[in-house]
């Protein structure tokens, strides 16, 4: 906790002090504000917190922070006005109610287009293998030291003050390393919402295009990945065929641990096989991607840990994929898949590693794209998948304010006009209903792959939120079909 003058004195702006306390919270909802809490006037997508001042003060607000004093001034309320980006204030102010416990641990960041929450996870598993007590947060998984279980946000890095608050928890339970999913958002000068953390290590993972309805260009989303290397103190792991390598190089210089991809060499369903320096190692889980993330995870953990890289190579045999990452699924002669795959980088390496494998096997690909989200991917979400599937069923994802349908068109455009005469094209609004068509469609022996939701636990609507997970839907289905 901290008190409301100690706070002020800390940042750059000028406090109207009516009467000192110790804050209770830091809040940016004016819904959550409780007594004695700071409430800090967000500016949002859609609206300006100062429209929600009174409501945080009825609450019991003792503290104002914005950038403009408002025209009504409550006697028993402290303001404080500062120029500066609210939400950099507010990361850095849940630094300091929380002792600035971050300076206390190893904290590790993932960041990239694909693989965040994969290679977060396995860096997880593996520096927990090799005894270090290590804490995680990522879109899947959370874990404070008191165990892993499913992250109950759907921000894959949540907020500043809910970030400190599990950092701090972390600590207490005596984690020595922190592993955090780090997105383009909360990277982001707007955002900031890791503000002020030093990573003791980062890793880059594939990096293409992605969230251009936030960043409006694809420099402006590079430089927010980029500012995880700014405040990287030692390794930055990244593939020497990046795209941003040339950035992250000027940035990180000295830092940065250049790698090239290993050699594969036995793709299975269940395995994948490859060679470091004439060694062949393996992973338990499908695709030369996973193989990616691994590699990344292994040779970090071994500098970490000052490990031959050899011995921390040979654990990966033990990785478990994350949950909504290429789960299997058996239907009479079928394979169900259940993938997160979103973009049309990860479409490209999901199909193609399958094409692989299985050179012949019919595709089915049930997908959709999130509404009022970047619109310039979904072309090529088309594209790709109708290189590789002979059905196409396109469907809901989180449709938010836009038409399902109107989403479903933008992506057959994408599908060059050869492939829309030699494969089939179906539209189907409603997620379970497409899952259905897929089952009765497909080839007896054929595989179906259900993409874009993997783990996660509702579908979202302009006015409403209902629960969803893909592993249920597809169970209950294919109860009723036995």
């Amino acid at each position: 906790m901290i008190s409301i003058d100690c706070l002020a004195k800390a940042l750059k702006g000028k406090l109207y002090l009516k009467e000192d306390k110790i804050l209770s919270s830091l809040e940016f909802d004016s819904r959550e504000v409780k007594k004695d809490s700071a409430f800090f006037t967000f500016n949002g997508i859609h609206t300006n917190g100062n429209n929600y001042i009174e409501d945080a003060i009825q609450n019991g607000a003792a503290l104002i922070v914005t950038n403009t004093l408002p025209q009504t001034i409550h006697d028993d309320v402290s303001y404080f006005v500062s120029d500066e980006n609210i939400r950099e204030l507010y990361a850095l102010s849940s630094s300091l109610f929380f002792n600035n416990v971050q300076s206390k641990l190893k904290i590790i960041g993932v960041t990239g287009t694909d693989g965040k929450t994969t290679t977060t996870d396995f860096l997880y598993q593996l520096l927990n293998s090799f005894g270090h007590k290590t804490a995680m947060i990522s879109t899947v998984y959370i874990d404070d030291g008191s165990g892993k279980k499913y992250s109950t946000t759907r921000q894959s890095t949540p907020e500043a003050f809910f970030l400190h608050s599990f950092l701090y928890q972390a600590y207490s339970n005596n984690c020595e390393y922190v592993v955090m999913e780090t997105t383009s958002h909360a990277l982001s000068n707007e955002y900031c919402r890791v503000k002020g953390i030093s990573f003791t290590s980062s890793i880059y993972t594939t990096v293409s295009s992605e969230h251009l309805e936030f960043h409006k260009s694809l420099e402006n989303y590079y430089d927010a990945k980029a500012n995880l290397a700014h405040n990287t103190l030692y390794n930055v792991v990244i593939y020497n065929d990046s795209p941003i390598l040339d950035k992250i190089n000027r940035i990180a210089k000295h830092k940065v641990v250049e790698l090239t991809k290993p050699e594969i060499t036995d793709e299975r369903i269940d395995s994948t096989s490859f060679y470091v320096d004439g060694i062949k190692y393996s992973i338990p889980l499908f695709g030369s991607y996973n193989v990616y993330n691994a590699f990344e995870a292994a040779i970090l953990v071994s500098r970490l840990l000052k490990l031959p890289k050899e011995v921390v190579l040979s654990k990966l045999k033990n990785l478990e994929a994350p949950k909504g990452r290429f789960n299997t699924y058996s239907y009479k002669n079928k394979f169900v898949i259940i993938d997160f795959a979103h973009t049309p980088d990860s479409f490209e390496k999901l199909f193609s590693s399958f094409r692989k494998v299985f050179p012949n096997k019919e595709i089915t690909a049930v997908f959709g794209a999130a509404g009022d989200r970047d619109k310039s991917k979904r072309k090529g979400l088309g594209k790709v998948a109708s290189t590789y599937a002979s059905n196409i069923i396109l469907t809901e994802e989180d449709p938010r304010s836009e038409n399902v349908l109107d989403i479903s068109l933008d992506i057959i455009e994408g599908i060059p006009e050869e492939r829309r005469k030699k494969i089939h094209i179906y539209t189907e609004d409603q997620r379970e209903a497409a899952i259905k068509l897929a089952l009765t469609i497909s080839a007896p022996d054929g595989v179906i792959f259900l993409l874009g939701k993997g783990h996660e636990r509702s579908i979202s609507y302009k006015k409403n939120t209902r629960n969803y997970l893909e592993e249920d839907a597809l169970l209950n289905i294919l109860k009723e079909n036995v």
